[in-house]
């Protein structure tokens, strides 16, 4: 008789981002610091929190090239362009984050989410905790990928019917 294996997947988004640290700023943060860390960190994104750490807002590379970038430069620019700007030196956080923006909660299916990111039309969304901190940034399709695989594996799943001794037993294999 063969055993059943438990299998485990990715169920909330507490889950997706449980040992991913965070980028935080604060809004009087110089915004030319805010750029080096996110270069630093490899990340196009961060959350603005206040002096509880509490959410206050989000900061994306895309936002800060929509508002500081020249218009006809805006296409060829990156985060390494914006750092030599010369016109951000006396900008801060607060001048280029998206105030209070739609969040997610560590507990939210990762489902739940794709489906409330696609209805707001955004790529990236904070992720809070039950106190309002950030507790981690996610992509769409970040999201979107981990959905896919889960159900991949579960297409491949061949359930076949198998009776023994007058009981009905289900024999679950991975292909």
């Amino acid at each position: 008789m063969e055993t059943q294996r438990s299998y485990s997947y990715l169920e909330t988004l507490g889950d997706v981002i449980e040992d991913r640290p965070v980028l935080t700023f604060h809004a009087e943060d110089a915004l030319l610091d805010v750029l080096y860390r996110m270069k630093e960190a490899g990340q196009s994104t961060g959350a603005a929190v206040d002096k509880e750490g509490r959410l206050i807002g989000m900061i994306t590379e895309d936002n800060i090239m929509r508002r500081v970038a020249p218009p006809l430069k805006r296409q060829s620019m990156h985060i390494d362009d914006l750092c030599r700007f010369k016109s951000i030196e006396n900008l801060i956080a607060l001048d280029v984050i998206i105030s209070e923006p739609d969040m997610l909660h560590r507990d939210d299916r990762i489902g739940d989410a794709v489906d409330i990111m696609e209805h707001l039309n955004h790529t990236y969304m904070p992720v809070i905790d039950s106190h309002k901190n950030p507790v981690g940034i996610v992509g769409l399709d970040e999201l979107k990928d981990i959905l896919k695989n889960k159900y991949s594996v579960l297409k491949s799943v061949d359930a076949t019917m198998v009776f023994s001794s007058g009981k009905f037993l289900q024999r679950v294999s991975f292909l």
